[in-house]
Order: structure tokens, then sequence, then C-alpha cells
């Protein structure tokens, strides 16, 4: 583009619109290490349960004759509850992708370049 006022304009606002879109994606990487720390805690926690599981089934496998079903209970909830935060880490991967793609393609960058393209043919 050649040094004129409306080429200056465009790439201050090209610029402006660079950095404002920086600072959001800063925000959002803030954001999603925060929830890959908490990812982190709750898988140890729940290796943690499977190793305390373990060794309470090791430990009672010699006793014969005994009713063991609130075990049973007790895994089958630990497996529904890391079935279930594994769905919401689906949904939340998911959600994390629309956002990104919504933020790529705004309607401010496509505005932005529709209007690069008419000033550029005039």
């Amino acid at each position: 583009m050649t040094e004129s006022p409306i080429g200056q304009a465009i790439l201050d606002a090209i610029a402006d619109l660079k950095s404002t879109m920086d600072q959001r994606f800063a925000v959002v990487d803030q954001r999603f290490e925060v929830v890959d720390e908490r990812f982190v805690a709750m898988e140890q926690r729940f290796e943690t349960v499977a190793q305390r599981l373990s060794a309470i089934e090791s430990s009672t496998s010699a006793l014969t004759n005994v009713d063991l079903s609130f075990l049973q209970v007790a895994a089958r909830t630990q497996q529904r509850a890391w079935t279930e935060t594994n769905a919401t880490l689906r949904q939340v991967e998911t959600k994390l992708d629309e956002l990104y793609g919504h933020m790529a393609t705004g309607p401010e960058i496509a505005r932005l370049r529709d209007d690069i393209q008419q000033r550029h043919r005039a």
C-alpha cells in the first residue's frame, strides 16, 4: 500500500485489532491453564481413590462369605464420576474449540477485510 492517510488508518486499525485479539487470547490461555491444573488435580485424586480401592480389594480378597456389595457400589459410583468428568472435559474442550474458532473468524475481522478489499478496488 502507499503511504496515504487511508492506508495508514487501515494499518492502524489492523494493528489495534491484532492487539485486542492478542489480549483476548492471553486471557483465554490463562483460563486454559487454570482448567488444566484442575483436571490434573482431579486425575491425581482419582488415582488415589483407585489405589485405595485396589488396596481394599487385595486385603479383603482372602475373606470368604463377606458381603462386600457396598464396595461394589462405591467402585461403580467412582467409575460413574470418572466417566462424567471425562464427558465434561470433552464438552469443555469442544466449547473452547468453538471459542477459538469464533474468535479467529469474528465479524470484526470479516468487516475489516471487506473494507480493505473495497478500498483497494477503488
